[in-house]
């Protein structure tokens, strides 16, 4: 309780002062006029709020020992994995933050987050999806051989879609929020989930008319955070099911991939920017508001309707249902 205190008070601060951190850490994401429709430079710090929020946890979970003992029945807090999600998150976001600040190469960043990850698996082969278990199916996948490579793919396209998947105020907050509120429920991992829950209604605060953007940085340190956990609880005890997982994650995927082919077949590069997402034919039709409204609506319906029908054929309606609507979308925009 005392951990929850301090950080109430803490992000109460940040709010308060956010200009003032601004300008110290002078960090901005600049108007393009282009790809961005953001009119003035806006901080890119709302990843190091978050991340800052993270490394107080850490630090109250290395004081007190015996948390961990409390809370050895649950899939992360080991020692061992514990300390290796914080390491490599907080690796991935200073790549982030660096990204941020000096607009790494697309190409590079990739290939980091490859070396990172890999290594990661040799240190905590926990970790390593072996074999996928659909419950609605009865049915299991073995991976065999393919083990590591699926894995490290599962941490790169979560990681890729949610960065691709921020392209406007309160997308991305709300989204990582209904996650961390499913971690709460579902696998009983409160005190973490507190801790991101409280700093991302902070963030979402400040993102709600664009006085802060959470930047690459948060992005890709939250997302590669969730797929750790997501990982590591399907591999031992399934509280979400592999298909709740893909619902999950289904509409930042969908939209990943096809704005991907789309740029293939256009010979750009996939990891290029463009104004081809679903959020901007969202805002091209609807208001702002509207299209956050939406937007959230439709990323987490899928997982409900799961709830309701407990069917694999929930993806197939969703991944239909998001090309209907992209067409309708593209068609009145013409």
């Amino acid at each position: 309780m005392s951990l929850i205190i301090f950080l109430l008070i803490f992000n109460f601060i940040i709010i308060y002062n956010y200009k003032k951190i601004s300008n110290i850490l002078n960090i901005f994401d600049h108007p393009d006029q282009y790809r961005k429709s953001h009119l003035k430079k806006t901080p890119l710090i709302g990843g190091i709020f978050i991340y800052v929020n993270f490394l107080i946890y850490f630090i109250f979970i290395v004081f007190f020992q015996n948390y961990y003992e409390d809370y050895k029945d649950l899939i992360l807090f080991t020692k061992s994995s514990f300390n290796n999600l914080f390491l490599f998150s907080t690796l991935i976001f200073l790549v982030g933050l660096y990204d941020d600040k000096k607009n790494l190469n697309a190409s590079l960043k990739f290939s980091i987050f490859i070396i990172l990850v890999y290594y990661l698996l040799t240190l905590n082969n926990e970790l390593i999806i072996e074999y996928i278990y659909f419950s609605s199916l009865n049915h299991t996948i073995f991976l065999h051989n393919f083990s590591i490579f699926f894995t490290v793919l599962c941490f790169l396209l979560f990681i890729n879609a949610s960065n691709m998947f921020d392209g406007m105020d309160l997308q991305l907050g709300p989204y990582f929020i209904f996650i961390f509120i499913l971690f709460f429920t579902e696998l009983e991992l409160n005190l973490l989930s507190l801790v991101f829950l409280i700093s991302l209604f902070s963030f979402c605060f400040l993102n709600f008319n664009s006085k802060v953007f959470i930047g690459n940085s948060g992005a890709y340190f939250i997302s590669f955070l969730i797929a750790y956990i997501f990982i590591l609880q399907n591999n031992f005890n399934m509280k979400i099911s592999v298909e709740e997982i893909f619902l999950i994650m289904s509409i930042p995927g969908i939209d990943m991939f096809r704005v991907f082919l789309h740029r293939l077949v256009k010979k750009k590069n996939p990891f290029s920017g463009d104004r081809n997402h679903l959020h901007h034919y969202l805002m091209q039709k609807y208001s702002l508001r509207i299209s956050q409204i939406l937007l959230l609506i439709i990323n987490i319906a899928p997982f409900f309707a799961y709830q309701i029908f407990e069917s694999i054929i929930i993806f197939g309606i969703t991944v239909l249902f998001y090309f209907l609507l992209y067409f309708y979308l593209i068609s009145n925009n013409r």
